[in-house]
């Protein structure tokens, strides 16, 4: 099975997949790629962990949608937050089923003060523009 995992930033997408995540499973996260090149810690912006991570999330999603190797189940997240993106991207990865976690606004903004800055302003403009 294939499953999107959407919503905000710091709505609890993460700690989703942790909680389902099963022995031959995979996870499709760039914050988490960012992490393994980087070896800064999830959240880093460094541009050259960027531009690696970027190509080798693409490469993911293609193994992911083609359904390549032995893995049982894959999570990609996602922050797609209109009907619109949610389509795109279910139909970019072929997936099975998609996972909103639903987390008001305060609780993410909350979450978010433990990472750095920028992300109030991420869940500002995901909530703003959201259409789901």
């Amino acid at each position: 099975m294939i499953y999107l995992i959407y919503g905000s930033p710091c709505s609890g997408k993460s700690t989703y997949i942790k909680e389902h995540i099963q022995s031959g499973d995979i996870v499709c996260d760039v914050d988490r790629l960012y992490s393994a090149i980087s070896f800064n810690g999830e959240h880093q912006t460094e541009l050259y962990a960027q531009e690696v991570a970027s190509k080798l999330y693409v490469e993911l999603l293609n193994v992911i949608r083609e359904r390549k190797g032995a893995w049982k189940n894959a999570f990609v997240v996602s922050l797609a937050n209109t009907k619109e993106k949610l389509k795109a991207e279910m139909e970019r990865i072929n997936a099975d089923e998609a996972i909103f976690i639903d987390t008001p606004y305060e609780v993410c903004v909350e979450r978010a003060k433990e990472r750095p800055f920028y992300f109030q302003f991420l869940i500002q403009e995901w909530f703003e523009t959201r259409d789901l």
